[in-house]
């Protein structure tokens, strides 16, 4: 049954988008005021399965992109992509590519395989469990670049930009490549954290920040992963030294990260 106050007159929009992802958009926008009623993606989207090997976590099914005879670490359900670059100063680098959907090659195509099976554990978490429609709340496309050796402090370092998350080697001493899933999920945090409370980078509004990602990062590894643990890059954080952690989600004071709440 409908009542008169749920109908508006609206105009219906139909928006053709080739790049970065193909998508054809349906807007219905109220005729009176202009604002954004409702928006679907009416492309009638499909995905190849592919088979691949992650670095932490095992042989995965991932969901990956048909084009010509090659397939592509690309989600088009999910609207994942992910690259692979050398230098994070260069972003995002070169679509990652496979000539026959078993990705189980060198160690930088496990970086890839693990941070696309990764970015799409975080979409299925955050949809879910919070209903939240990827990162922005509106369909976001969620994007990895891997491998990256040089620029902005790699190789030891991961980061969300603004736009997409990027993961370094790591060193082989400090860091494995920091392609685990808490801190995939963790970097992908900062992304929601922009587009909802979009808190400062500094200070307590700062810590927040850090502190919320690590939260997502640790929720997301214990819906997913076999090792789930409270210890943050358990895996990756000196691969020489065992049991040894980047932070501790059940005693945050035991790496002094942070060192005093």
């Amino acid at each position: 049954k409908f009542y008169g106050n749920e109908f508006t007159l609206a105009y219906k929009v139909m928006v053709a988008v080739e790049s970065p992802v193909p998508s054809n958009w349906v807007y219905f926008i109220d005729a009176v005021s202009g604002k954004v009623i409702n928006k679907y993606d009416d492309l009638k989207k499909a995905n190849a399965t592919g088979t691949g090997v992650t670095l932490y976590n095992g042989t995965k099914n991932i969901n990956t992109n048909s084009s010509g005879s090659t397939y592509q670490l690309k989600d088009n359900v999910r609207n994942i992509v992910t690259y692979s670059s050398t230098n994070a100063n260069s972003l995002p680098g070169t679509l990652m590519t496979d000539s026959d959907n078993n990705w189980n090659g060198n160690s930088l195509q496990r970086q890839g395989v693990s941070a696309h099976w990764g970015a799409g554990v975080f979409h299925d978490y955050i949809s879910n469990t919070l209903n939240r429609n990827s990162i922005d709340g509106s369909g976001m496309q969620i994007r990895t670049t891997v491998g990256c050796q040089t620029g902005s402090y790699m190789p030891n370092n991961a980061f969300w930009n603004g736009s997409q998350a990027v993961f370094g080697t790591g060193d082989g001493s400090q860091f494995d490549p920091l392609v685990e899933l808490d801190i995939i999920a963790h970097e992908y945090g900062h992304g929601v954290t922009q587009h909802t409370s979009n808190l400062e980078y500094q200070a307590e509004s700062g810590a927040l920040n850090e502190s919320f990602s690590d939260i997502i990062g640790t929720a997301v590894e214990f819906s997913a992963s076999s090792y789930a643990g409270w210890e943050l890059g358990l895996k990756s954080y000196t691969p020489n030294t065992s049991g040894d952690a980047m932070r501790y989600m059940q005693n945050p004071n035991q790496a002094s990260d942070p060192d005093t709440y």
